[in-house]
């Protein structure tokens, strides 16, 4: 059994390495950079626990779920080395149990060489540098970590405790992100094939009734706190749209017979196009650089027309936010992508991908922004001396490590393509059990790249938890089963 498997004393070294490691590479970390990285996602998330607390202004912007990890950690500390604590923790308890579950069925000839794999997975310094700030990639990231380790467990034991832990992570990760909703699918499938009758019908019935339960919850908080029953913020139509206009300087001039025949989309597209070709060109390199500026830069397109239609229609800020994002926004983004999807792969989609094997746009990872200590989003929920800036104490570390990073993550895509080569062209067959976890991970990393790449311009802290799976991967085909 697993859950005895993990306690005996052989595993305390598996245990004490991964904490260990976590532990002095986030010491040193922190000694370079003594406050955690707050950016503009952290203003979003802090707004929204100072809102929940009701001491401040609702903020629908970003999912729900960080903010509530920052209340629930504020309930017994307001302090900043709190929340970096506490998700070290978490860390490095979710990177051990998925780390053990591989080396209970898959165990190592030689001890060393999976000690190896445990501090290599746990030194990822983009996950490092990101337990240190406040963003909800680090706690996304353990969710995975769990959700990924009860899966090899239900294949491989069907087990009722590990089903309740991964129904509990993919739960708490949907609130996180609403890419999360994808998971199943990597789930689903590969438990419908395997296992008893039971366990099967149990396991991919409550998957799904998590969502369900999921999708009103939040349904229902959306229609109390903005008065729209949906399930999303909007947030979804924002990155769409931001990424369908990649192709506006690359298509021809709207015509009557080629404008869409809904009112609200055909007045995006004559206000958007020809208008910032110039803008989308210079953020873009000439198209070979995917943006997600058109969103968020108070120059850019969308927060122009936000701001048009703010101005326009008298409407408050946020509402508009939500209902463009929920409505005029996607259906365009839609549109564009569907009238002109050659462009779309070749402006955004493809450079987007490649960018995924080498992933030279850090965005949040060394890179360290002076807040102000007096910011009254900061001082409203830390224990912060307002006499005080968040400042580094030196680039060192930034100046040896950020041209390392994209080498790193294309060397553990490396380590995943030669376990799949040595797997389809080794000659003893590995059992139906290994060849299932496989599919599981592949099918869960590919649905985790696809929705990445799809939904954002991609940066180092959206693959934290791709350096493990890819290295684990690896580490499977490479056994003797």
């Amino acid at each position: 059994m697993y859950w005895h498997f993990i306690i005996q004393k052989k595993q305390w070294a598996d245990w004490a390495i991964v904490f260990l490691c976590t532990l002095a590479g986030s010491l040193l970390i922190k000694y370079f950079y003594p406050w955690p990285a707050i950016i503009n996602d952290s203003y979003d998330y802090l707004t929204m626990a100072l809102a929940l607390d009701g001491k401040g202004v609702f903020n629908p912007v970003r999912p729900f779920g960080y903010s509530q990890f920052l209340r629930a950690i504020g309930v017994f500390s307001h302090s900043t080395n709190a929340v970096v604590l506490v998700q070290g923790l978490c860390y490095a308890c979710s990177l051990t149990l998925f780390l053990l579950a591989v080396k209970k069925y898959w165990p190592p000839k030689r001890e060393g060489l999976f000690y190896l794999l445990e501090a290599v997975a746990a030194l990822s310094p983009a996950a490092l540098y990101l337990l240190n700030s406040v963003l909800s990639d680090p706690v996304f990231c353990c969710l995975v970590f769990l959700m990924l380790g009860m899966g090899i467990i239900m294949l491989k034991e069907q087990s009722w405790v590990a089903l309740g832990v991964f129904l509990a992570c993919f739960y708490a990760a949907l609130f996180l992100r609403y890419s999360a909703e994808f998971f199943p699918l990597a789930f689903i499938p590969v438990m419908a094939i395997y296992g008893k009758k039971v366990f099967r019908i149990v396991s991919i019935a409550l998957t799904i009734g998590v969502f369900c339960v999921f999708y009103v919850q939040m349904c229902n908080t959306m229609e109390r706190t903005t008065g729209y029953r949906q399930l999303t913020t909007g947030f979804e139509g924002w990155q769409l749209a931001n990424n369908a206009i990649h192709v506006l300087p690359y298509i021809p001039a709207p015509d009557k017979d080629g404008m869409p025949e809904n009112e609200d989309v055909a007045f995006m597209h004559k206000y958007l196009y020809g208008q910032f070709d110039w803008y989308i060109r210079r953020a873009t390199d000439n198209g070979t650089q995917p943006s997600a500026d058109f969103m968020w830069d108070p120059e850019g397109p969308l927060p122009k027309v936000h701001a048009y239609c703010v101005e326009g229609y008298k409407m408050n800020p946020f509402a508009a936010w939500i209902d463009m994002g929920s409505h005029a926004f996607k259906e365009y983004a839609i549109w564009l992508i569907l009238k002109h999807p050659k462009e779309f792969i070749w402006y955004y989609l493809w450079p987007n991908m490649k960018l995924a094997f080498f992933t030279d746009k850090p965005e949040a990872v060394f890179t360290y922004i002076n807040v102000k200590a007096g910011d009254e989003l900061v001082t409203g929920w830390f224990d912060f001396p307002k006499d005080r800036t968040m400042e580094l104490r030196s680039e060192a570390v930034a100046h040896f490590i950020k041209p390392v990073l994209p080498w790193i993550e294309l060397l553990t895509w490396l380590v995943f393509l030669a376990g799949a080569g040595f797997l389809f062209f080794r000659t003893d067959s590995p059992s139906r059990e290994t060849l299932l976890v496989l599919l599981f991970l592949f099918l869960f990393g590919f649905i985790y790249y696809g929705t990445t790449v799809f939904a954002s311009p991609v940066a180092l802290r959206y693959w934290m938890p791709m350096h493990t799976l890819k290295l684990v991967f690896g580490w499977i085909c490479f056994q003797k089963v």
